[in-house]
């Protein structure tokens, strides 16, 4: 269910996975709500996601850091950075094993351009220098489509706090970038 609804979402998916997760309790029901919230997400239904994420991490622990960072997107996306940051900040402390933790400084960079916090954003990148799309470790990581691009973002990223007279503008265009690539 939860992979037709990943793919199609249609509205059959979204009602079999939301009667899954009524129907279940603890991680069973916080990977159904994950499912939900990632679909709807997709589905750019930004409130409908972060209700589903926020009942994800109700739910159980395993996936907190899928609910968090996916939390984060889903805020961001919708212009609710302050929540989005809430989300971000010290997630690598918080989930030190998660899979998110190469793409997390990049998202709150992000995060902190929207919130007219450059500096803010350059210390976050500065202090994650591994982080995804880095190009001091791409080459040690190996290239991929998906790489290349998350350096050309990143880069973007660089120059707009470097010059803050921009960030206003800098601020969108990562946001724009985010929405047609990973």
């Amino acid at each position: 269910m939860a992979q037709q609804l990943a793919t199609l979402r249609t509205p059959a998916a979204y009602a079999g996975v939301t009667k899954y997760a009524h129907a279940h309790s603890g991680e069973a029901a916080a990977a159904a709500s994950l499912a939900l919230g990632h679909a709807y997400l997709l589905d750019k239904r930004f409130g409908e996601a972060e209700a589903n994420l926020v009942e994800a991490r109700k739910a159980g622990d395993i996936l907190g850091d899928y609910a968090d960072f996916l939390g984060a997107q889903s805020n961001h996306e919708a212009g609710n950075d302050a929540t989005a940051e809430a989300l971000l900040h010290g997630f690598s402390a918080r989930y030190p094993d998660s899979i998110f933790n190469a793409q997390a400084p990049e998202l709150e960079a992000n995060v902190l351009l929207a919130l007219n916090n450059p500096s803010g954003a350059q210390q976050v990148l500065a202090a994650n220098p591994g982080s995804a799309g880095d190009p001091a470790t791409s080459s040690l990581r190996g290239k991929s489509p998906s790489s290349s691009i998350r350096t050309k973002r990143r880069a973007h990223l660089q120059t707009c706090v470097a010059r803050p007279p921009l960030e206003l503008r800098c601020a969108d265009r990562p946001r724009q970038a985010h929405l047609h690539g990973s």
